[in-house]
Parts: C-alpha cells; structure tokens; sequence
C-alpha cells in the first residue's frame, strides 16, 4: 500500500511539473502556437526604407512598401517611374547645391556636431530646407536620397563638411592626395589613417576614418554628388580586392576601380559622431 501511495504522490509531482507553466507565464492554449511576439511598441520590428524608383523632383519620396501597395493596386501616381524615362528624368536633373556658402561652424566654443550644424542655420540666415546649408532629397533629387546639412564651412581654405542625415555621417571636403596606407592607417605611423587630422577642426566630437566602398555607394545613393565638392575626382576607398590592389571610386559616376596601394589617389574622410 505504502508502494502505490508513494507511486500515485510521484505521478502527480511529474505531471505537475510538466503541466507548470513556465517562467510564471499563463498556458498557452493554442495548439499551432500563432499567438504574435511580444515586442516593446516603442522600438519598431521594420524600417521602412525609400524607394530607389525614379520620380520627379518635388514629388514625395515613397518608400519600398508604398510602392509595393500601389503597384499592386495598379494606382502609382504620375511623377513615378516604374520604367526608365530619360527623356524626363536622369541624373542631369538632380539639383545641386548652391556652392555659395558663408563661414559657418568654425568657432572653437562649437563643441558638438549639431552646434555647427545650427551655427551654419544661422549664418545663412534659414533655419528651413530652404537653407543654402540644407540639401532637401525630397525637392531636389531624382529617387530615394537623403537629406544633408552643412556643418562646416571655412571661406578661406574652401574646407567644408557635411552631415548625410540618413547614416549620421559626416563627409569631409578633399584633404589631399595620399598613398592607400596612408589614407587608411595600415602599416602606417602608430596605425593612424590622415583623416585624423581633421581633429584639428572638430576635436574631439568627431572620430574620422577612410570610408570603405559601401560607405562611398550608400552616400551617392544619398545624393552626395549634388552636395560634396569635388565629385569629378578619384578617391581611395577602404577596401582591398586582393592583396596590393585596392577599391577607389570616382565619385561623379559612382563607379569602382582598383588601384595599386602605392598610387597616390585623393582622400576623403567620414566621422562618426562621438559627441
């Protein structure tokens, strides 16, 4: 009797414990497990990215899921270009900026990015997208770009910086022509790549590096043709193919090349915002 007792009391502690729910949390009742994940509402599962489809300048920029419905729907609005129309939209109708600035975010009180972003605002008298120190995507370009703002510029070297305000990137003016371990840092004196001495403007808000080829391809995704200076030249990117050969682009057309390491090329830099 004391046996059955003892098995019947141990049956029932395995089924409790299987059955227990666990971590305190209630039984889930259905079988195929469709209940939706549990997610913090304040930080989105999806980014909705804008669509690379042609459109004419001024018209809202959609973003791929827009263009997915409305194609589906066979309702995309005139202005959008599914099929290429040279003849009415092409790079040559990206509007660039002005090229007309005033010194701006030069002053060594300015100890954050978006200080010289706002002191820019002010010396060009806007504080809109009509701002010589803004480049809006919406009202000037062709497709998905982004939106830039001015946060350096220095009349008198022609030294300028820019904020490509999708990636938080900060992309420098042309600081020279230098060999590839030069303008990356490899093998170079105490590993520092010539970006860095752009801390001699910035300080030390901005930590600066050579851009590598998907950086230079998502900035002229961005539109950074119309907004740098200097597109028309050859740059060195971070990245290697193979060995000795390294990826430059020239940055106009945004295509790719390699180049030998030892060649000197034009060098342009990205800082990443540290303060």
């Amino acid at each position: 009797m004391k046996h059955m007792t003892f098995l019947v009391l141990m049956a029932i502690t395995i089924t409790a414990c299987i059955e227990a729910p666990s971590n305190g949390r209630k039984e889930d009742k259905d079988p195929d497990n469709n209940r939706e994940p549990e997610v913090n509402p304040q930080v989105p599962t999806t980014v909705a990215l804008e669509s690379q489809m042609f459109r004419d300048p001024g018209k809202s920029q959609l973003s791929y899921d827009d263009i997915i419905q409305l194609t589906i729907k066979d309702e995309l609005p005139i202005g959008y270009y599914p099929t290429p129309k040279p003849d009415q939209v092409y790079e040559g109708d990206i509007k660039p900026t002005t090229k007309q600035y005033k010194t701006c975010g030069t002053g060594d009180q300015l100890n954050s990015i978006e200080a010289r972003i706002n002191s820019c605002r002010n010396a060009h008298q806007e504080n809109s997208e009509e701002s010589a120190a803004y480049w809006s995507a919406e009202k000037s370009g062709i497709a998905g770009e982004a939106d830039w703002e001015l946060a350096y510029y220095d009349s008198s070297t022609g030294s300028e910086l820019w904020k490509n305000k999708r990636t938080d990137l900060v992309w420098s003016h042309t600081i020279g022509v230098f060999d590839w371990n030069e303008a990356s840092g490899y093998e170079s004196k105490e590993n520092k790549s010539i970006c860095e001495s752009l801390n001699a403007i910035t300080g030390e808000h901005l930590k600066w590096r050579l851009p590598n080829r998907n950086e230079f391809l998502m900035a002229d995704i961005s539109g950074a043709r119309a907004v740098l200076a200097d597109t028309d030249k050859t740059y060195w990117t971070a990245s290697t193919i193979e060995g000795d050969m390294k990826v430059s682009i020239l940055q106009s057309k945004g295509t790719l090349g390699q180049v030998d390491k030892d060649v000197k090329l034009n060098v342009r830099c990205i800082g990443v915002i540290a303060k």
